[in-house]
């Protein structure tokens, strides 16, 4: 009789199992689609606004200096803001390249080109851990150089220089979940046993 309940009871919470497993699933994909979400707006919509603000203010600046013959320092003030942030912005998105498309910040690949498989996702590790720690260790120093500054304000447009440092915060904080991302990335490839985990460390080699 026991043996009997016991062979009811197991395929019924291994069915109750699945279902948490998948449920687990479907939120972490809505968690993973959310962030994305959000990483979109900030790094590509939001720096391609501020990419196209630059070019605007180049024309006025130009057009106010040599038609109007009139004083361009606010202009030129707020074009160095725009140029800082996309700049910045462009540095965190260059981290999620990287995972993406194999293509990011400029790096010297000698010794990821000679290690292959598993070998060469040990690296990543080493460098996404190194990374996240030195990002961790840059947040104070951030935070209290922003408050310095947030007193001081530029000579013509009258803006805290905090606005100068604020995206450097933004970009420690998404630099940090990008490169937990590739570090998650590289050790499910590694620990997996799967021929999908092969498969992804021939085209790691392949890149």
């Amino acid at each position: 009789m026991r043996r009997g309940k016991i062979a009811r009871v197991l395929p019924s919470a291994h069915a109750v199992y699945i279902r948490l497993c998948e449920r687990g699933k479907i939120g972490m994909n809505k968690v993973k689609n959310t962030i994305k979400w959000l990483c979109n707006i900030y790094e590509i919509y939001f720096s391609s606004i501020l990419v196209i603000g630059v070019l605007l203010l180049f024309c006025a600046q130009v057009a106010v200096r040599y038609v109007f013959k009139g004083n361009t320092f606010y202009i030129y003030e707020l074009s160095i803001i725009c140029f800082g942030w996309t700049s910045i912005i462009g540095a965190s998105y260059s981290f999620r390249r990287e995972r993406e498309y194999g293509d990011g910040h400029v790096k010297f690949s000698i010794l990821a080109d000679i290690l292959k498989g598993k070998a060469r996702l040990w690296l990543d590790v080493i460098l996404s851990v190194i990374i996240i720690i030195s990002m961790a260790i840059m947040i104070l120093p951030t935070i209290d150089t922003i408050g310095a500054y947030h007193i001081s304000k530029t000579n013509v447009v009258r803006l805290p220089f905090s606005v100068f440092y604020f995206p450097f915060l933004v970009c420690i904080f998404l630099t940090m979940l990008h490169e937990i991302s590739n570090l998650v990335y590289s050790l499910r490839s590694i620990f997996s046993s799967s021929g999908e985990s092969k498969d992804t460390n021939a085209s790691l080699d392949e890149k």
